[in-house]
């Protein structure tokens, strides 16, 4: 699967944020999305998730037309959006959880063994049966990359997953991500923490003075993927 945008201009009631240059996401892809506070970060990543439709430019998911797609033709399942702040369902770890196995492409894995081991990857485990709303900021966060990893989307758009969590949480949060790519899923992650990502990033974009630009450095981006 690969997520396509050209001509792409985002912002909201037209007044622009973003001029990208055309630009890609595939399955297996892994990409550090960087920019100031307000650049728009958080727009471009809505956009391509199909929650906010483009100023201007074609969005297009593999060879279905570009025509509104985020309308007409829903990613759900196969393209997941994480805001930085993620929205839970009322009730227990386990009800969020099958939520997310509804979205599942391929349900060809037991349910309950899916789910023991999306609570096992993020640190949960155990606790099935507690009250999201019991749950700190960083287990929130570590819940819901549990979501993501049972849905196994092709492509996941993390928004500062890293944000405000204790060094335990950020690294259950890396481990979570290194399997979802592991298993073939896309990613642009947000974050203002490059130090721990350019381990799993194979690149680097950056807004900057309202333009998106792949981001040239001699940074250590792809090392771990290409020592392979």
């Amino acid at each position: 699967m690969k997520l396509v945008a050209s001509n792409l201009q985002v912002g909201y009631d037209d007044s622009k944020l973003i001029d990208c240059k055309p630009l890609q996401l595939a399955a297996g892809d892994s990409i550090h999305l960087q920019g100031a506070n307000g650049s728009g970060k958080t727009t471009l990543l809505k956009c391509l998730a199909g929650l906010l439709p483009p100023l201007s430019g074609k969005i297009t998911l593999e060879s279905q037309p570009s025509l509104s797609w985020w309308r007409s033709r829903s990613p759900l399942g196969r393209v997941v959006y994480m805001h930085q702040s993620p929205y839970l369902y009322e009730g227990s770890l386990y009800k969020n959880l099958s939520f997310a196995w509804r979205q599942r492409q391929s349900q060809a894995a037991s349910k309950q063994e899916t789910i023991e081991q999306a609570l096992a990857l993020v640190g949960l485990e155990g606790r099935a049966q507690e009250l999201a709303a019991s749950l700190s900021g960083g287990e929130r966060k570590r819940l819901a990359l549990a979501r993501i990893w049972v849905i196994q989307p092709k492509l996941a758009l993390l928004d500062e997953p890293l944000a405000n969590l204790d060094s335990h949480s950020q690294k259950l949060i890396l481990q979570a991500i290194t399997q979802l790519q592991k298993n073939g899923c896309g990613m642009i992650i947000t974050s203002h923490q490059a130090e721990g990502l350019s381990h799993v990033c194979q690149r680097s974009w950056n807004i900057q003075d309202k333009r998106l630009e792949e981001q040239v450095s001699s940074s250590n981006y792809g090392r771990k993927q290409n020592a392979r």
